[in-house]
């Protein structure tokens, strides 16, 4: 079964700069659970960053794909650039 992840909600780095670049084989792909462990939160926290409300009104919304219509996933680098996104934002303010 081939999953193409390149489906994202469009703020993930590798949709927005050139969708022709392969993952790297090294990059892990997070459920909601792993996702909330790392960013120490709950699941239920990381889904309400996901819902559609959230990712309009956010200016640097947490980047996911979706497997199908209720499977969310994430993956790592993008999260970590996220925070780093998040983080030098915090700092300038």
């Amino acid at each position: 079964m081939k999953i193409d992840l390149f489906k994202t909600n469009g703020s993930s780095p590798l949709h927005t700069e050139n969708a022709n670049v392969p993952v790297p084989e090294h990059d892990d792909i997070w459920t909601v659970a792993d996702a909330a462990r790392y960013l120490k939160m709950s699941p239920r926290q990381v889904l309400e960053l996901t819902r559609r409300r959230s990712q309009e009104r956010c200016e640097h919304p947490l980047p996911y794909f979706k497997i199908h219509s209720k499977c969310l996933r994430f993956r790592k680098s993008d999260v970590q650039q996220w925070l780093e996104v998040l983080s030098r934002k915090a700092r300038v303010q």
